[in-house]
């Protein structure tokens, strides 16, 4: 990977990065988000599996876009 002509510089993998970034949060911080995002990521899995809300929320986005573009014009 290029370090951009710094030569004192190591190169980091993405994993070394966000291991590193842990070091500045706290635990609770780092244990919120945690559970915030499992509440995400699961709560996403139900929604998938429902079609009903999926071509809901499909259909809201594209009619929101049509309205976009219509008041454009005007």
């Amino acid at each position: 990977m290029d370090n951009g002509g710094y030569d004192d510089e190591t190169d980091e993998t993405l994993a070394e990065r966000f291991l590193g970034l842990q070091e500045m949060f706290p635990m609770p911080v780092r244990q919120a988000v945690g559970t915030a995002a499992n509440g995400i990521f699961n709560n996403a899995k139900k929604f998938a599996s429902n079609p009903s809300l999926m071509f809901a929320a499909v259909s809201f986005i594209l009619w929101a876009r049509l309205i976009q573009k219509i008041n454009r014009l005007n």
